[in-house]
Parts: C-alpha cells; sequence; structure tokens
C-alpha cells in the first residue's frame, strides 16, 4: 500500500476568537491538521488548545520562529483587522 503523506500542517498566528473556527474547520478537513501556534501571550493559546480539542502543537512567539518549525505549510492569520 502507498504511504499515507503527511497532512499539510497549518500555523494559526492569533489565538483569539475567530483562531478557534479555523481551528475546529482545519480539524474537520481530512489530511490537514494544526502545526503551530503563534501567539504572544502562550496562556491564550493553551487556551485555544484545550477548548477546541485541537491536538498539542508547538507554540511561538513570533511568525518568524513558527515558519522554520518542521510540519508548518501554510500560515493562518487570524489577528484583528
Amino acid at each position: 500500500t502507498p504511504a499515507m503523506p503527511d497532512p499539510l500542517g497549518f500555523a494559526l498566528v492569533g489565538c483569539g476568537m475567530i483562531a478557534r473556527f479555523h481551528a475546529r474547520a482545519i480539524a474537520e478537513i481530512p489530511g490537514t491538521r494544526v502545526a503551530a501556534l503563534v501567539s504572544r501571550t502562550p496562556a491564550n493559546a493553551e487556551k485555544l488548545l484545550a477548548e477546541t480539542g485541537t491536538p498539542a502543537c508547538p507554540i511561538f512567539a513570533t511568525v518568524e520562529e513558527a515558519l522554520k518549525a518542521p510540519g508548518v505549510d501554510a500560515v493562518v492569520i487570524t489577528t484583528p483587522s
């Protein structure tokens, strides 16, 4: 049988209310996962993980750090306009 490809990994930048909608949507799409969170306040990222049931993933303070993380293929900006 062919090997399954690695899931497409998303980094969510910002961990407020809109990020929760994106985390839940990503969880419903086969072959995708939340690979990293970016937040100036790590407690907000931890709260997002707990409230959405998102599997644990690295939490970064900057986008630059998240972009270097293995498994991050795309970025979703969920900060206020």
